[in-house]
């Protein structure tokens, strides 16, 4: 049985929560540099313009029982030192919500103020 999307609405989008079972999409160039970030539903394909991949970044933790184990912390610096090299510039990185799951998150909210 599926679960109904939820979410906890507010007068602001900022604090509004986001429905669904998410995953986060990241688009890589050609070169191996990240283009921009997608936050969109679980089940949905994205595409990010100007990315030659498009990447899963959440994955399970804890499956069939079993849980896949923490790197070390010096295993978790050098590769967020790695990783921070692909951002070609990291304060103005882009990041936006799918058609989707903004579709979901604007009719769950006009649904919440009919009430």
């Amino acid at each position: 049985m599926t679960a109904c999307p939820t979410l906890k609405a507010s007068n602001s989008l900022d604090k509004t929560t986001l429905p669904g079972c998410l995953q986060v999409f990241r688009g890589i160039d050609g070169d191996g540099n990240y283009v921009a970030d997608v936050t969109g539903l679980d089940d949905e394909q994205v595409e990010i313009p100007g990315a030659a991949t498009v990447e899963r970044l959440l994955q399970p933790f804890w499956k069939s029982g079993q849980y896949s184990p923490i790197p070390s912390i010096e295993k978790q610096k050098a590769f967020v030192a790695e990783q921070m090299k692909r951002f070609p510039d990291l304060h103005n990185y882009p990041h936006s919500l799918s058609a989707r799951l903004t579709k979901l998150r604007d009719e769950l909210t006009a649904a919440d103020a009919r009430r």
